[in-house]
């Protein structure tokens, strides 16, 4: 007897997919594939979701829920619209999707009958990025879900014998503009729209009104280090750590603008109020809070200040087990944003989705916020230590993504007394690839493989991973910065420039690191002094690296200081007498365009760099990418 089922199915394909095959193959299918894995599988599973097969470029999926079926359709699309932003238009995978509800015929995994057929013939009918619904998925989801809705009306489809009345999904429209022509809304429907209205007012005059203080048009918000009430030294760190961890889920919401723990670290044991910490940090809204750690319970509170008028919009206090401290964390986060005003104000359809997964161990969370506490030092044996530390996270907590984030960042800044780079790239994109596998929803997962992938060379892979991070954090700033510096490779140095901006403001008072991932966007939007600025603020410290170098000497030299680039010039001989563009070019600065490659060329050549590698140094190189200039001047010599 043949098995039968009600079940909300969703179709998906994507648009003009022949086209993207025939055009570029490979990326197409890496592309694809990375949506799958970083977005699309995800969603689908956290809105309990089947996959019922995949066919090429299309998906069908089973739901026991509508409601489900539809938010993931929902955050699907969503979450491909912003991560396709940065790339050509040419090159961008769109789908689209259709949901609905009605009886299917099982045969082991699979599904068949007029459910799927119809679901099938809803996807035909959606345009690119858009989501088609039945009448019957539709009578579900109406109420249950904030979205607006377009009557398209009968749909006559193939191989359907009776109309399907169609109704789309409108991505771009407030949920109280919604029209179903023929269906009278209810008096407490339209009292529900008129304060809905309301309340969208009151968002948009803070959204474009902000007081004098605030950063200009945007919500923002600056987190305090939680007060070490008993004083020892492992509840300080949990409470750099509980700061730190709010700063990161606060920076899950794209339309609150999040000051960075460097910036908020300097009040630490200081008594001073709320009004002046937004005044110093041009915020409105301030979080600070408390914590107290017994053998087996943990004390935390947390209350929001206005930093404009000094009052109190919410506090709260928790009194729990030890270990739940890290669920605490999200109840945190959660509140201020509701005290804020919710989705009125976070505008529901930026909000980042993503839940990052929570530490279980809490001596592993100590080992890890050790680690991150030496990576703001600069001796080798701090480094190494920082490692230990991360190294014995993990053996503690195999789960604690955190911890091999760290590691990977460890790592990098030791390359300045080892010297190995392509080995400490590969251990890192390692890393980043566990640490993703642990939690695909970790920002820093990504944006260090992003980081590693791009020093490898593979810029397409670098440049998605970049787009999750931000996906996931568009309000932190060291994601922000590190993910501005690939930018300038992938042919958005206008992207960079801008990232970097933000990532200043958010962070006035940054790490010196900051300088290092802001030279290319600045050098190719033809802002040569703020080149030269940075260069110089993070060549204060002594360790001014020779990609910095280079770009100060570049930019000395277009604005015409020739004395100043020669002098830069001499430095950077002295310190790095083997370096050469030609291989930089090769192992570290990979172009996707040839138009930044030639603009640099051409600054080095002005400023009097080294352009062509020996013989002898391209010997040493895995992969050399030759100029054709270099070339004749070897086989001349």
């Amino acid at each position: 007897m043949v098995e039968r089922r009600l079940a909300a199915i969703l179709a998906a394909d994507v648009v003009g997919y022949s086209r993207l095959m025939e055009s570029d193959e490979a990326g197409t299918l890496s592309l694809l594939k990375s949506y799958r894995e970083n977005l699309i599988d995800p969603k689908i599973a956290e809105h309990s979701g089947r996959i019922v097969k995949l066919m090429g470029d299309g998906t069908l999926v089973e739901f026991a829920s509508v409601v489900d079926a539809v938010a993931c359709a929902v955050a699907i699309q969503e979450g491909m619209a912003t991560q396709s932003m940065v790339l050509p238009e040419e090159q961008r995978i769109v789908l689209r999707i259709g949901v609905h509800l009605g009886d299917v015929m099982v045969d082991g995994e699979d599904l068949y009958g007029d459910g799927v057929n119809v679901a099938a013939r809803l996807e035909g009918l959606a345009e690119a990025g858009e989501i088609c619904l039945s009448q019957q998925a539709l009578d579900q989801v109406e109420t249950k879900l904030d979205l607006a809705y377009e009557d398209l009306g009968e749909q006559q489809v193939k191989n359907i014998a009776r109309p399907v009345h169609t109704y789309r999904v409108r991505l771009d429209t407030p949920p109280a503009t919604a029209v179903r022509p023929g269906r009278g809304r209810p008096a407490i429907a339209l009292v529900s729209a008129m304060l809905l209205g309301a309340s969208l007012i009151v968002a948009a005059l803070l959204w474009f009104w902000p007081s004098s203080n605030q950063i200009v048009g945007r919500l923002s918000i600056a987190v305090l280090p939680f007060e070490n009430l008993d004083r020892s030294d492992a509840t300080g760190r949990l409470s750099d750590g509980i700061a730190r961890d709010t700063i990161t889920d606060l920076a899950r919401y794209r339309d609150l603008d999040v000051i960075a723990r460097n910036s908020t670290a300097i009040y630490k044991d200081k008594a001073i109020d709320a009004q002046t910490v937004g005044e110093d940090l041009g915020v409105r809204y301030v979080l600070e809070g408390s914590i107290q750690r017994a053998p087996e319970r943990v004390r935390v509170t947390a209350q929001l200040i206005d930093a404009e008028s000094g009052a109190h919009l919410w506090s709260e206090r928790w009194d729990r087990p030890a270990n739940d401290v890290f669920a605490i964390q999200t109840e945190v986060a959660e509140r201020v944003t509701s005290a804020l005003g919710g989705k009125n104000v976070l505008f529901s359809e930026s909000r980042a989705a993503a839940k990052r997964k929570r530490p279980s161990d809490l001596e592993a969370y100590d080992l890890w916020v050790l680690a991150a506490d030496a990576l703001l030092q600069t001796s080798e044996a701090d480094l190494r230590q920082g490692i230990a530390y991360a190294d014995e996270a993990i053996a503690r907590d195999p789960g604690l993504v955190r911890a091999y984030t760290e590691k990977g960042w460890l790592l990098l800044n030791l390359t300045k007394y080892t010297k190995i780079y392509r080995e400490t790239h590969l251990e890192m994109e390692h890393l980043a690839r566990k640490a993703i596998e642990i939690d695909p929803y970790d920002a820093e997962a990504h944006v260090l493989l992003a980081f590693a992938a791009g020093m490898l060379g593979n810029n397409a892979e670098s440049l998605r991973a970049n787009n999750r991070a931000l996906e996931l954090n568009p309000s932190s700033a060291d994601i922000l910065n590190i993910a501005a510096d690939s930018m300038a490779y992938h042919g958005k140095p206008e992207k960079g420039a801008e990232m970097c901006d933000r990532a200043f403001r958010l962070n006035p008072h940054h790490p010196n690191w900051y300088y290092l991932d802001c030279p290319g966007g600045y050098f190719f939007t033809g802002r040569y002094q703020d080149v030269i600025d940075i260069m110089n603020s993070y060549d204060a410290i002594g360790d001014l690296w020779s990609g910095g170098l280079i770009w100060k000497a570049a930019s000395q030299a277009e604005i015409g200081g020739k004395e100043a680039a020669a002098a830069t010039v001499a430095e950077l001989e002295h310190r790095y007498p083997e370096l050469s563009i030609e291989s930089l070019l090769s192992t570290q600065w990979h172009f996707d365009r040839d138009q930044e490659r030639h603009k640099l060329l051409a600054s080095a050549r002005k400023a009097g760099i080294r352009i062509c590698a020996t013989e002898a140094e391209i010997s040493q190189l895995d992969s050399p990418l030759q100029l054709e200039e270099c070339v004749v001047t070897r086989q001349a010599d």
